[in-house]
């Protein structure tokens, strides 16, 4: 089910709450007004729960804060989503099959989050076109998402060969992610060494550099790593969501790293 179909289903819900509560008025008028204060003093304890749990994670765990803003700006990126290239695309498909399209609908249904259904559209617009560097990617980042680690590597690997600047460096941290993941940290090492070269030092680098020298065993360089990527920026300075949440997840791990100040 996607985010926008839920959020449908819930205003329905909530739309036919009256209507339920007028039919068991009639009914038994007491039952309901016992069942409504309960539900009230339910939903009291509930809210106030939450906000004390809240209130504790903001406190107590750096990354919380930075995590809720990426899933708010997520959740409002989806239900923003504009349908209207995926059915264009759906349309021109059905006379004529061509990588464009198929990319078109991939990505519109990604952004969807209708990631099993985005797959065959972006792997068959990498067959048809597989010079095309934007269809590519995308499905590298798509099969990562769903966990193919292995196949996202090779699929990502040819165009960072090629291109190792697309995306600003983007792809390039996707296929160390890839490499991360399919247990080869040694050649995601290499990659970072590669991507540091190029765009010199980034905060999600850094946090890479920390997973792969924790994977390698190399300790003394995770720590270093950590302290990278957990930097304050410069005074003045606001980061990005996504740079604070990989800040916060440093610090984190700084905390539980014996011996690092």
């Amino acid at each position: 089910m996607t985010p926008r179909l839920a959020f449908a289903c819930l205003l329905w819900l909530a739309a036919l709450l009256p209507l339920v509560g007028w039919v068991l008025h009639r009914r038994d008028p007491v039952g309901v007004v016992r069942v409504a204060v309960a539900f009230e003093q339910m939903l009291a304890g509930a809210v106030g729960w939450g906000a004390v749990g809240a209130l504790l994670l903001v406190l107590c765990w750096p990354p919380f804060l930075p995590w809720l803003r990426l899933a708010w700006r997520a959740m409002r990126s989806r239900m923003q989503v504009d349908r209207r290239p995926l059915r264009e695309a759906f349309e021109r498909l059905r006379h004529f099959e061509n990588a464009h399209d198929h990319h078109v609908a991939g990505r519109v249904l990604r952004r969807l989050g209708d990631r099993r259904t985005a797959l065959p559209h972006l792997a068959r617009a990498v067959e048809l076109d597989p010079a095309a560097p934007g269809p590519r990617a995308e499905l590298g980042e798509a099969l990562l998402d769903a966990g193919r680690a292995a196949d996202a590597a090779a699929v990502l690997a040819p165009l960072v060969a090629r291109e190792p600047d697309h995306a600003y460096g983007e792809t390039l941290l996707l296929l160390v992610q890839a490499l991360l993941r399919h247990g080869d940290a040694a050649a995601g090492l290499a990659q970072l060494e590669v991507h540091h070269a190029r765009f010199g030092p980034v905060r999600r680098a850094a946090w890479l550099r920390a997973e792969a020298h924790g994977r390698l065993g190399d300790r003394a360089a995770r720590v270093q790593a950590l302290r990278e990527a957990a930097e304050a920026p410069a005074k003045g300075t606001r980061m990005p969501p996504a740079d604070a949440y990989v800040r916060a997840r440093a610090r984190v791990a700084l905390w539980f790293t014996r011996g690092a100040p």
